[in-house]
């Protein structure tokens, strides 16, 4: 038997030009009963023109500050600022913070890179042999190159196949560089499962900058990126306290199509019901 519910009014905050998904997504969900606005006497108000602008910079202003930790910064008054002066300077400085990430972002990548191709240089040197010929694709031979459990020496021999090994260890983990007829890989692939082989994570050889060139740039990155939060952290901080204020006299109805439906008083915005 069907019996009424009791609800509880909702009202969500997003930038508008995700209303549709949001909405969509809390149909979706089916336990929400969402009705079109509609005017009348219980009308919603007007929208506010800046809700949009305050939305975009609000969420940047927490990322950034999200991304630049919680260090310790001075309070800064922003009295003396507008809503939209706030607002454009917070897109400035999210605009720079971004090319500041990416930088570091790819020279994390870059750093990565240079230390597998570091370690990999040393294996290869131990076993004399040069890195071209693991690159290369063989009509004739077929190799092998990781880390295995167990001996395989045995099987090899027991199954006659013909094969160059060369063995290695790392982390205490034993590795080999097996060579075997091109002929002869299925049968490797299967003795080799049968010794929990991992191959290794071969990187690909590229000529990139050195390894200390690459910390070095590294290390200027996140020097940037604290003088970044030296000049302009307590100003981001405020401006996302400032921009959280301006929202607590927002109040967005996911019933309204318009995604967005406010009234402002001369001397300052209310929340409507």
């Amino acid at each position: 038997m069907m019996h009424p519910e009791r609800m509880t009014t909702l009202s969500l905050l997003v930038p508008k030009k995700y209303g549709k998904k949001v909405i969509q997504k809390l149909h979706d969900m089916q336990i929400y009963h969402i009705q079109n606005h509609q005017k009348g006497t219980l009308d919603i108000g007007t929208p506010f023109p800046e809700a949009q602008e305050i939305a975009g910079a609000l969420i940047k202003s927490k990322s950034v500050c999200a991304s630049l930790g919680e260090g310790e910064t001075k309070k800064q008054s922003l009295q003396d600022l507008s809503h939209q002066e706030i607002i454009s300077k917070v897109e400035e400085l999210a605009t720079s913070f971004s090319h500041i990430q990416n930088a570091e972002r790819e020279l994390q990548e870059a750093l990565a890179h240079a230390q597998e191709q570091q370690k990999l240089n040393v294996i290869l040197t131990s076993l004399d042999v040069q890195p071209e010929l693991l690159q290369k694709e063989s009509k004739h031979l077929s190799h092998f190159f990781g880390y295995t459990q167990q001996p395989i020496e045995e099987p090899l021999k027991k199954d006659k196949i013909r094969y160059a090994l060369k063995e290695f260890v790392t982390k205490e983990k034993k590795g080999i560089l097996l060579f075997v007829p091109q002929e002869e890989k299925e049968k490797v692939q299967e003795i080799l499962s049968q010794t929990h082989y991992e191959e290794y994570p071969f990187v690909a050889l590229k000529k990139t900058k050195s390894l200390e060139e690459l910390q070095k740039q590294h290390q200027q990155v996140l020097k940037q990126k604290e003088t970044f939060q030296n000049q302009h952290g307590s100003f981001l901080q405020a401006a996302k306290e400032h921009l959280q204020k301006l929202f607590r006299n927002i109040s967005l109805h996911a019933s309204d199509p318009r995604m967005g439906s406010y009234q402002k008083s001369k001397k300052s915005m209310r929340r409507t019901p």
